[in-house]
Parts: structure tokens; sequence; C-alpha cells
């Protein structure tokens, strides 16, 4: 309880991230279960600036734990309009550090789904926190 609002009391995530982002889930029989979530990163080809790549980032342990227990793990994402969502089977092609302390996996994404991407050049890293 507050005597006066909180200065960011009205603070909205900009839209252009919460259309990046979608659920993880896997299915148990009809039942669809989330599990975590995800984003969608777009990264620049390094040497042709008129191609890039996608990829849906999430947790490590998200993924490690999905597949302990199912044989596919889904991503929920919202459809162009926003009023439902489709579950697209994602592949068990995940790439992860061998480091155990880095909780990071991340999937390449191709043809066929449509969504927003956040620009890795918006990541932190050293040279945008300074």
């Amino acid at each position: 309880m507050f005597w006066e609002k909180p200065f960011d009391a009205e603070m909205r995530i900009p839209e252009s991230l919460r259309k990046s982002t979608c659920f993880l889930c896997v299915k148990s029989g009809e039942r669809v279960i989330v599990g975590g979530t995800a984003f969608f990163v777009t990264m620049p080809h390094p040497s042709n600036k008129t191609l890039s790549w996608h990829y849906l980032v999430t947790a490590k342990h998200c993924v490690t734990r999905a597949y302990e227990k199912y044989e596919t793990l889904y991503a929920r994402i919202n459809t162009a309009k926003g009023q439902t969502s489709d579950l697209i089977a994602l592949p068990k092609k995940w790439y992860c550090s061998p480091d155990e302390g880095v909780d990071v996996a991340l999937i390449p994404m191709t043809e066929g789904v449509t969504f927003s991407s956040v620009s890795l050049s918006s990541a932190a890293h050293d040279e945008n926190i300074r």
C-alpha cells in the first residue's frame, strides 16, 4: 500500500518486446502445459548487412527439464492479430554452452514462423552499458 503511486506504477513493457516472446510448452495427452518462456533474437550477418540470423533463446534448464519427461517441446506463439496462438513443435537441435554455469539455450529459427524479434545490438554488453 502506498500513500502515492510509485513513479513507475504505470510502466509498461514495450510492445516490441512483448511481441518477441513466447511460451515453451509440452503436451500431456491433449493438455498443453506451459513450462517456460523464450524470446526471439535477430543477429545481423557479420559481412553481409542485408542478411540476418534469427534464434529462439531460453534458459537451458527449461529445455533439459522438458526433454527429461516429454518427447516434444513446443513454442506457443501468438498469431499476427494476437487473438489466438499456434503451437510450433521445436526440433531437438538446441545449442547450449558446455559451461554448466551458463544457463542459455538457443535454436535457429527458419521459414514457416512469423515473429517479432529483438536485435542483438540492444543486448546488455560492455559497449551498450557504457
